[in-house]
């Protein structure tokens, strides 16, 4: 007798896939999305974040600022992005932006005030995946943003 057995390594199943980019939060729940991404919960307990996907504890730890908490709320947009990403914060503010390519290498860094949103000009930038990191030094708090330059 012969017996077939097949075995499949991948579990497909529907996701929900954001058509923007954005986060927020409940209690100890911090939720972050990006577009074209799985959304991702992230839950926060003192200065230990548990979370699934890419804006995880990862990029986190690697991008981390000392003595810095979590900025919620800032937004990127459009992503992904040909020209000019907009980068929407949660209050006015002076900041600092620095970008990343997936290497480490700070490719672009600059220092502004921020009413709402600002634009930054990365039509100069080869296409692929970045990081963008922001900081605001008055409230010690940043954020860490994952954007695609077509």
């Amino acid at each position: 007798m012969l017996s077939i057995v097949y075995s499949g390594a991948q579990d497909l199943r529907k996701y929900s896939l954001s058509s923007g980019g954005g986060s927020g939060e409940s209690a100890s729940m911090y939720l972050a999305y990006a577009v074209g991404e799985i959304g991702k919960l992230e839950v926060q307990s003192g200065n230990v974040y548990l979370s699934e996907g890419f804006i995880g504890p990862d990029l986190y730890a690697v991008m981390k600022v000392d003595g810095y908490e979590i900025l919620t709320g800032v937004q990127l947009f459009p992503n992904p992005v040909d020209k000019e990403l907009q980068v929407r914060v949660p209050k006015p503010g002076n900041y600092e932006i620095q970008i990343y390519n997936l290497n480490g290498v700070l490719v672009m860094s600059k220092e502004s005030e921020i009413l709402n949103r600002y634009g930054i000009r990365v039509s100069r930038l080869l296409t692929g995946t970045y990081v963008l990191r922001i900081i605001n030094r008055e409230d010690k708090k940043y954020a860490v943003l994952k954007f695609v330059k077509r």
